[in-house]
C-alpha cells in the first residue's frame, strides 16, 4: 500500500512501486502531469507486473494509468462516489482495455451512468475471465436493457443498495430481478433471494 503526500512523475511511481501487490488510492493521490514527450521507459513498458488488487475512486488514477500494463491483475474495485459523474465513467472506459482481459473479480459502484450504460455493458462483456462481480442494484438496472449485460462466465453476482437514487414506485424491478437473471443466465444453478 502506498500513501503519497506529494505528486510524483508516473515513471518514478512505476519504478519505485514496481513490485507492489495491492494499490489503494485515496483522495491525496496525485501524479505530475507529463509536460513534454518522453520515450517510454522500461518501467512504463513493464507496468506493475506483481499487482493483483486495485482499489480506487478517483478520476486521476484512470487518466494516468490508462496505458500502463497490469499483466497479472485479477481484482479491481472501483467506486464512483458521486454515482452520476460521467467524467469518472469516461476515464474508466479508457482504462478498462488495459486490464480487462485478466480480471476475475470486479467491484463497480456507481459506474453505469445512463449515457454510458451501453459502453459499460460492451466493456464488461470483454472481461473473458470474469467470475465474480459486485455492483449496485441501480447499476444492474441500467445494464439490463443491453444483451448480454454480463459475460456468461460470471458465476457470482453480489448486489448492493448504496445508490442515492431510488426506483419509481410503479417499477417492479425488485420483484422481477431474480426471474430476469435466471432467464438471461440459464447456466446458473440458482439465484438466491436478496433483501433491500
Amino acid at each position: 500500500m502506498a500513501h503519497l503526500p506529494m505528486a510524483l512523475p508516473l515513471g518514478v511511481f512505476l519504478t519505485v512501486f514496481r513490485n507492489i501487490k495491492v494499490l489503494r488510492l485515496g483522495d491525496n493521490f496525485r501524479l505530475k502531469p507529463a509536460t513534454s514527450f518522453r520515450a517510454p521507459t522500461k518501467a512504463s513498458l513493464d507496468g506493475l507486473p506483481s499487482l493483483h488488487t486495485i482499489e480506487t475512486s478517483k478520476v486521476p488514477f484512470f487518466y494516468h494509468f490508462r496505458k500502463v500494463p497490469f499483466p497479472s491483475l485479477p481484482t479491481l474495485h472501483v467506486r464512483n462516489e458521486n454515482f452520476v459523474d460521467w467524467r469518472f465513467v469516461y476515464h474508466l472506459l479508457q482504462f478498462l482495455p488495459t486490464c480487462g482481459g485478466n480480471i476475475k473479480r470486479l467491484t463497480i459502484f456507481g459506474t453505469v451512468v445512463e449515457p454510458y450504460a451501453g459502453n459499460i455493458a460492451r466493456a464488461l462483456h470483454k472481461f473473458m475471465k470474469l467470475e465474480e462481480i459486485v455492483m449496485d442494484v441501480i447499476d444492474l438496472y441500467r445494464l439490463l436493457p443491453f444483451d448480454p449485460p454480463l459475460h456468461p462466465l460470471v458465476t457470482e453476482l453480489t448486489l448492493t443498495n448504496y445508490a442515492p437514487n431510488s426506483f419509481p414506485s410503479a417499477n417492479n424491478f425488485h420483484e422481477s430481478l431474480i426471474p430476469n437473471l435466471s432467464a438471461r443466465f440459464p447456466r446458473w444453478k440458482s439465484c438466491a433471494g436478496w433483501g433491500m
